[in-house]
């Protein structure tokens, strides 16, 4: 018996030190040159919540290396800067950011490796943070110990968010890639009253269920006005309901074109009716254009490069 005893113990032993410490365990987070996401669409907040939403993260490059030790917590300057509003108001980082390591209460084996850091903006605190559930295999090791967060993983896994308090109010802001080009492309026509029209082209992935990712990234037509082509994150405005129902789309123009300093198109699905009108200075309705025709499909038209830069608006407050 004592025999059997120590055969298994030292069996157990063995196996114990061929397994890769916990100690020594890390992961290695990849961030390419000028790599950047942006705040993305969430169903049920209006145009206006969007625009004021608008962010920008521009992420650090290089090999962010953390190690996994439960309860650890590891300062890492994985955000370089960080852009919100519409301004494009430079927050003001209120500590460094912090990796910690936390077990799960359903998996012995699976570790959640997180990240925050606060910022101030506009009199507001926006927490950026994120997860990334990690599984320690049976010889000790990480089943994937490298993430490379490149475009392609920020439109299907990477999951950046924030939270911006004011006051009382919470409201949410989720990331994805400034292009979203792993996504379908669709466009929208609006054949409106006379000669003007619009043409809008949109990232796009149909949901399973819920509402899928969304982002409008290309905008061109012309209205009494004058002529519109839009590229700028900053400037192409999204919203909708649950399913993707009730689009509505603001294109905000680099100079104000007589007194308007946008167009909106406005759809609404039970019955299905379709609005346009430019936008004031305050991004109010002020001219009220006829919709003829509005369709919407799968393209593969070729646009402009969405990330083109456009200066600011001296005039918007």
């Amino acid at each position: 018996m004592n025999r059997h005893r120590i055969i298994i113990f030292s069996l157990w032993f063995t196996s114990i030190a061929a397994a890769a410490p916990a100690s020594e365990l890390s992961v290695t987070l990849r961030i390419p040159e000028n790599q950047q996401a942006v705040g993305v669409f969430q169903e049920f907040r209006t145009l206006r919540d969007e625009y004021e939403l608008l962010s920008m993260v521009q992420f650090e490059s290089g090999d962010h290396i953390i190690p996994i030790v439960t309860g650890e917590h590891v300062s890492s300057h994985l955000i370089e800067r960080f852009e919100f509003g519409p301004q494009r108001t430079l927050a003001e980082p209120q500590s460094p950011g912090e990796f910690f390591v936390d077990t799960t209460p359903w998996d012995p084996n699976a570790r959640i490796l997180k990240f925050e850091q606060p910022f101030k903006a506009l009199d507001q605190t926006i927490t950026l943070k994120f997860e990334l559930y990690l599984v320690i295999q049976d010889n000790g090791a990480l089943q994937r110990d490298l993430f490379v967060l490149d475009d392609d993983y920020l439109d299907s896994s990477w999951v950046l968010e924030g939270l911006v308090q004011t006051g009382t109010e919470t409201r949410n802001l989720r990331f994805g890639s400034v292009k979203y080009e792993s996504l379908p492309l669709w466009r929208i026509d609006v054949q409106l009253e006379g000669e003007q029209f619009l043409k809008l082209y949109q990232r796009y992935q149909v949901p399973m269920a819920g509402s899928g990712p969304a982002k409008l990234v290309y905008a061109e037509g012309g209205i009494d006005e004058g002529p519109i082509r839009q590229s700028s994150y900053w400037r192409l405005i999204y919203s909708a309901g649950h399913h993707n129902w009730d689009e509505k789309f603001w294109v905000l123009f680099d100079e104000p074109l007589g007194e308007a300093y946008g167009i909106a198109v406005i759809t609404e699905e039970f019955p299905f009716t379709v609005t346009a009108y430019t936008l004031d200075s305050n991004l109010n309705p002020l001219r009220t254009i006829e919709v003829v025709k509005y369709t919407k499909a799968e393209t593969s038209d070729l646009i402009p490069d969405p990330t083109t830069p456009v200066p600011d608006w001296g005039w918007h407050k």
